[in-house]
């Protein structure tokens, strides 16, 4: 049998629609070389990188302050500090399940299988360009579609209010 197609991820970030592209990432590990690297590689891809955090201290503030602008995070599980560490991170951004986190570490593979744990999205250390642009690519289209779901439930439910306003004043007036 032949060699399955592989799709190249940055192949799919070509063929995504702006709006998708245009949300933000946070880059989250202590290589800062690492990040301007990631930050420099999906830039030119056309993404956009709202910030580069190399530290906890920098990371938890982020975090703490709502993620403003920020769909996607990538994040070092091996971060390590005195104040704290990735698994700490990831625990707290977990707790915003609008937020898809790509999960790097040097661990996380039994046998070529993912770790529990490490999130929905997960790129093994050293990590090939082409899966981490194919692991944004599946996280922002996940963002994406979550984000326009929310939307349509908010729709839906001042839809039923302008309906049931709408009702009460009919029964008014008449």
């Amino acid at each position: 049998m032949g060699e399955t197609a592989r799709i190249k991820g940055s192949e799919l970030l070509k063929t995504m629609p702006s709006g998708i592209k245009s949300q933000g990432i946070l880059l989250v590990d202590n290589d800062h070389g690492m990040n301007l690297l990631n930050k420099m590689r999906f830039e030119d891809e056309g993404l956009n990188v709202v910030g580069e955090v190399d530290n906890y201290s920098k990371a938890q503030a982020h975090v703490s302050l709502g993620l403003l602008g920020i769909a996607v995070i990538i994040l070092d599980r091996d971060l390590k500090s005195p104040e704290g560490n990735g698994v700490d991170i990831y625990k707290k951004v977990q707790q915003n399940p609008e937020l898809k986190v790509i999960t790097i570490a040097c661990c996380g593979l039994i046998g070529g299988e993912k770790e529990p744990g490490y999130g929905e999205f997960f790129v093994p250390k050293p990590h090939d360009e082409e899966d981490m642009f194919l692991a944004v690519a599946n996280a922002l289209t996940a963002a994406h579609v979550l984000q326009q779901k929310n939307n349509s439930h908010q729709l839906a439910e001042r839809n039923e209010q302008i309906n049931a306003n709408q009702s009460s004043s009919e029964g008014l007036v008449a």
